[in-house]
């Protein structure tokens, strides 16, 4: 989720009403074994919940799904979706195990359910996203991961509500044998952006949620980005931290 591959993420966007994937079945994530999972993001900053605001608190996001589940994301044309950061020879060139020119790169998990958690102030308020609003998103490539959603002026944002690039995060990313099929807990730069990739040239290019709700069972949800986006070297990045977690073989009832 590096901004580098802005030209090729951009892509995707404009194609979800046309937007295919395919379940993995052979290849390089065929020897994964499937199972109950959950994946869990943690990260301080600004949510709404209903018509109430929680300033720095801590929110929590929990996606329930099954590795069977996890799909490679494809292009209209029915390819796995390319991304320029993997360069003409693949990512097989430097991590010895990953995916050659024509991927596949991207993953996502769509199939689960999503619910959040916010505390602030010693209080707590949890909720149940309706169905079909939140994803998990996996960029191979590029080293990006987290929760994405079926929002946006595009339809489709990959870093909204809440995603991880560099740190461990790009780390358990780049090097993952089975995508969204491996246990971890990582940490990386946390962002909720609508408008991801982030450009370089405008760093107000994170597009306010405020028009774009996420519904659940306490009301609707905007999580917002308040901390600083800075530049870092060939990419821009937010001044924020957060964790997360891919638990195998767990759920909430376990």
């Amino acid at each position: 989720m590096d901004s580098t591959c802005r030209p090729r993420l951009q892509t995707a966007p404009r194609l979800v009403k046309v937007l295919s994937v395919c379940a993995i079945s052979a290849g390089f994530a065929s020897h994964a074994i499937a199972a109950p999972a959950t994946y869990q993001a943690t990260v301080v900053t600004d949510v709404k919940v209903g018509h109430k605001m929680f300033h720095a608190a801590t929110l929590t996001l929990t996606f329930e799904g099954n590795t069977t589940d996890v799909e490679v994301v494809k292009d209209a044309s029915g390819m796995p979706l390319s991304s320029e950061q993997c360069g003409p020879n693949g990512l097989a060139g430097f991590n010895g195990h990953g995916p050659g020119p024509n991927g596949p790169f991207f993953y996502a998990l769509s199939k689960g359910r999503a619910s959040l958690r916010v505390e602030s102030k010693g209080k707590a308020i949890s909720a149940q996203f309706a169905p079909g609003q939140v994803f998990i998103a996996f960029d191979l490539c590029n080293g990006g991961i987290g929760f994405g959603s079926y929002v946006g002026p595009n339809g489709l944002e990959p870093a909204y509500p809440l995603a991880f690039q560099a740190g461990t995060a790009m780390y358990f990313t780049l090097n993952a044998a089975n995508p969204l099929a491996d246990p971890g807990n990582m940490t990386g730069l946390a962002w909720s952006c609508i408008g991801y990739p982030h450009s370089q040239d405008d760093q107000n290019s994170c597009t306010s949620p405020d028009s774009y709700p996420l519904h659940s069972d306490a009301g609707d949800v905007f999580v917002y980005q308040p901390y600083a986006v800075l530049p870092m070297y060939t990419h821009t990045g937010t001044a924020n931290r957060g964790t997360f977690s891919i638990l195998v073989g767990v759920t909430q009832d376990d």
